[in-house]
């Protein structure tokens, strides 16, 4: 009875292809998108796949305030993609020019303290007795 149960199960198993979930192209379509007036964020994603063509596009606002788009392809032929950007770029204005040069002085010197003298114990030349109680 063993072996017939072993036998039946090697036939089930050996009749699954490991590679079998992969014969079914995976179509999927998502996006999110982040606008927060708050915080200036501005960010989003959205991809389509449609039998192993993949197409989708970013966008993120750059520090400068332009926003960056890129579009892009894959398929088994490659990756192409678009980068675009809309606005113009905008940069703080740099701080006022001073002419004169404030100098405010040096800290006053104040020289390390020389260090502690040393000592030399002069040698004894005789022997301490033991103590006596």
């Amino acid at each position: 009875m063993f072996a017939v149960v072993v036998m039946v199960c090697v036939l089930l198993v050996g009749g699954v292809s490991a590679d079998s979930h992969l014969e079914k192209v995976p179509n999927y379509d998502f996006d999110y998108a982040v606008q927060d007036a708050e915080s200036g964020s501005n960010f989003g994603h959205q991809e389509t796949r449609r039998d192993g063509q993949t197409s989708g596009s970013y966008r993120v606002v750059l520090p400068d305030g332009r926003l960056q788009v890129v579009t892009y392809t894959a398929s088994p032929a490659g990756f192409v993609a678009e980068v675009t950007y809309e606005g113009e770029a905008v940069f703080p204005p740099p701080p006022p020019f001073d002419p004169y040069y404030h100098h405010h002085g040096h800290a006053p010197f104040h020289p390390a303290p020389p260090p502690p003298p040393h000592f030399v114990h002069d040698q004894h030349h005789f022997h301490h007795g033991s103590l006596v109680y």
